[in-house]
C-alpha cells in the first residue's frame, strides 16, 4: 500500500519535477524585478558560495548553497507558499538518492545557475524566466532518468507563459 513499485518510480519524479518547472519559473520571471535588497543579497552570497565550493570541487557544500540560491530566487518572488511547496519537493527527489552531480560536472551546473543570477542581477524577468526554464528542464530530465534506472524521454509540462510574456514585453 505504501510502497511503490519501479514502475511508479518515473511516473512520480515526473510528477514532482513538473511540480518544480511550473511553480519556479514564473518565480524567476516575478523576482527578476520584484526581490528585496535582503533576498538579493542571500542570493549573492549564495551564488558566491557556490562558486567557491565548485572550485574546491566541494559537492555537498556546492549543494547547500544551491538549496539556498534557489530559495532566495522563491522568497524573491513573495509567495511563502511556493517556497514550501519547491522545499518538499525537493526533499522528496533528495530522499529518493536523485543527484545531477552523477552525470554533470560542478562547472557544468554553475554555469546554468550563472545564466539565471545574471538575468536576475540585470533585472530581466524573460531572460531569468528562460534560465530556470532551461536549467530545470535539463537537470529533471537527467533525474527522471535517474529514478527509471534507463534513458526515458521527459516532455515538460507547457510553459504558455514563456512565449506568451515575450508577447507582452
Amino acid at each position: 500500500m505504501g510502497c511503490a513499485s519501479s514502475s511508479s518510480r518515473p511516473r512520480t519524479s515526473k510528477t514532482s519535477t513538473s511540480l518544480r518547472l511550473l511553480l519556479e519559473v514564473p518565480s524567476a520571471f516575478r523576482a527578476a524585478t520584484h526581490m528585496s535588497e535582503a533576498d538579493r543579497k542571500i542570493m549573492r552570497k549564495a551564488f558566491a558560495s557556490m562558486r567557491k565550493a565548485r572550485e574546491q570541487q566541494d559537492e555537498p557544500l556546492f549543494q547547500r548553497h544551491d538549496l539556498t540560491f534557489h530559495e532566495a530566487v522563491l522568497r524573491g518572488a513573495g509567495n511563502e507558499r511556493i517556497v514550501e511547496a519547491v522545499a518538499k519537493t525537493r526533499s522528496q527527489m533528495h530522499a529518493r538518492g536523485l543527484s545531477t552531480t552523477a552525470t554533470r560536472t560542478l562547472d557544468d551546473i554553475f554555469e546554468v545557475h550563472e545564466r539565471i543570477f545574471d538575468a536576475i542581477e540585470a533585472e530581466d524577468p524573460h531572460a531569468a524566466a528562460r534560465a530556470v526554464h532551461d536549467h530545470l528542464v535539463g537537470t529533471l530530465r537527467l533525474l527522471v532518468q535517474q529514478s527509471a534506472g534507463e534513458e526515458i524521454p521527459y516532455d515538460p509540462p507547457i510553459t504558455p507563459w514563456l512565449d506568451v510574456s515575450n508577447l507582452l514585453g
